[in-house]
């Protein structure tokens, strides 16, 4: 392994820790092969520091709510999704399902 590769890689992990892209997203749009960047990137971790697991937040502008939700689902893991809204939301919902 060159010294040089290492310290670039790691100015790209870096770089990629405050993108807010996926890993894949990052490599991908950097064209590097996903799986090269998994492996630095698994290198590069600090002991102890998080792997990222499960949903990432998805921040809206608030709305007061008027009514209950128009869907609610409960995933086994605990975690909930509700949809407020009215028939523009159940489209959407209709189509992640």
């Amino acid at each position: 392994m060159k010294r040089h590769e290492e310290t670039s890689m790691r100015e790209l992990y870096e770089n990629w820790q405050s993108s807010g892209l996926s890993q894949k997203a990052f490599a991908l749009q950097k064209q590097i092969a996903p799986s090269t960047f998994y492996y630095w990137v698994k290198k590069f971790r600090q002991p102890g520091e998080p792997t990222p697991k499960g949903f990432s937040p998805i921040l809206m502008e608030s709305m007061p709510i008027a009514s209950p939700p128009l869907a609610v689902i409960h995933y086994p893991s605990g975690v909930s999704v509700e949809w407020q809204g009215g028939a523009d939301t159940l489209h959407l919902l209709k189509s992640l399902l």
